[in-house]
């Protein structure tokens, strides 16, 4: 884990030119403590968030859309969901506090690899526990029509490595996605490389 000592002894060797922050934190105070040692010592940080941030008030989405945090009021939510939530929580400490430094948000979509495939509210991890047990993975069925935002690791990357160092990707958030859109409920045919 890259602990608040480790950085200090990281960056006490060396400045980087990018840093592309994939760290998830769970509560805003966390990445409170860890943004000033990273920004001290890069001259672009890129801060991943994640395109789960979006409520679905707007079509199509896109950046300036409607987040979960800003439209849902039900305080259980707010207070105990730990994805979207706190990465809203650090883009708005970024946006309203650290105005004017390099820095960049991006929000990728679920992103898939030979050695990642999350499924809508499961990890890959999940879903293998579930084939090893050869149980079913149940879902709502209203999510087969919700349009399923994947996108290979290897497109994500190439977005997010296209960002760094540009002087107008500085202070804005950016979606990460090769634009290829299906349903979860869409039946897909492919052929792996």
């Amino acid at each position: 884990m890259a602990t608040e000592e480790l950085l200090r002894d990281l960056f006490s060797k060396k400045h980087y030119d990018g840093i592309v922050n994939f760290i998830h934190y769970t509560e805003l105070e966390d990445y409170k403590k860890i943004h000033p040692l990273l920004i001290q010592n890069t001259d672009h940080l890129v801060f991943l968030s994640s395109y789960r941030v979006y409520a679905t008030e707007q079509h199509p989405i896109t950046e300036n859309a409607p987040r979960l945090s800003d439209v849902i009021t039900d305080r259980e939510f707010l207070e105990n969901e730990k994805y979207s939530v706190p990465k809203a929580q650090c883009e708005d400490y970024l946006m309203q506090e650290c105005a004017g430094e390099p820095w960049t948000i991006v929000r990728p979509v679920i992103s898939f690899s030979s050695r990642r495939l999350d499924l809508l509210l499961y990890c890959g991890k999940d879903a293998l526990k579930y084939a090893e047990r050869n149980q079913e993975m149940l879902m709502p069925e209203t999510v087969k029509d919700y349009t399923a935002g994947l996108d290979w690791a290897g497109n994500s990357g190439k977005l997010i490595a296209n960002l760094l160092f540009k002087p107008e990707a500085l202070g804005e958030a950016f979606t990460v996605y090769s634009g290829h859109g299906l349903t979860w409920g869409s039946p897909v045919s492919t052929t792996l490389a």
